[in-house]
């Protein structure tokens, strides 16, 4: 039976026309601007392909995200009800995101595989770094600085994967980063105005190192 709502939305009344005994209720929490549609387990997969392929869904894009870096997107994942959570995250073409911290348990699995990520805590004057390649995982610890740099002329993913998230944040710090408008300058991200130098430094290095490769023909198609 369907749940008493109110909520209007485009995309709620194709899939409740298109699927009449598919969607099984709805949920709209205001203060992340989140609509979530709850569909019988059987019909997911029919769903989800025609929110894929009809021209009209296209649900086959991610969101920008300006305010996590140059040419930032991004797509959440919610895992029904299960305390998992996932997205992806895009950084540019030749560009890379702010740093910013959170809390530890999240595990970045590696998408793209030309480019690096930088780690450190607050006074280390050094970096550790992680160079990428396709497929490898990589951790920040709990309220550790980490930068993700794609030098590639392609865009670069990662998919992190945590336990809890907004579906059910566990922790203060999940309830934090959850609720924090990344357009405000806060303590949990570095603005590019703010990094250490060496930051582009290393990245601007690192870009014609790749171009070189590029040139030399040493650089993978895709």
């Amino acid at each position: 039976m369907m749940e008493r709502t109110t909520i209007m939305h485009p995309l709620l009344d194709t899939l409740k026309t298109r699927f009449p005994q598919a969607v099984l209720g709805v949920h709209e929490d205001a203060e992340r601007h989140e609509l979530s549609i709850r569909v019988a387990a059987d019909r997911v997969v029919e769903v989800a392909t025609f929110l894929h392929d009809d021209p009209g869904m296209a649900f086959d894009h991610m969101t920008d995200s300006p305010h996590r870096g140059k040419g930032s997107k991004n797509i959440q994942f919610i895992l029904g009800e299960t305390t998992m959570a996932s997205h992806i995250s895009e950084v540019g073409v030749g560009s890379y995101k702010m740093a910013h911290i959170h809390g530890d348990g999240t595990h970045i699995i590696q998408l793209g595989d030309e480019g690096y990520s930088l780690y450190w805590r607050a006074g280390d004057t050094e970096y550790r770094r992680v160079d990428w390649k396709f497929g490898m995982l990589h951790s920040p610890g709990n309220d550790e600085w980490h930068q993700h740099f794609n030098v590639s002329d392609r865009p670069g993913r990662y998919l992190p994967i945590s336990y809890g998230g907004y579906r059910f944040p566990f922790t203060n710090a999940q309830r934090r980063n959850i609720k924090h408008d990344y357009r405000v300058k806060s303590e949990i991200q570095i603005e590019y105005a703010d990094e250490d130098p060496r930051i582009r430094q290393l990245f601007d290095e690192e870009r014609e190192k790749y171009r070189a490769r590029k040139s030399a023909g040493s650089v993978a198609a895709r």
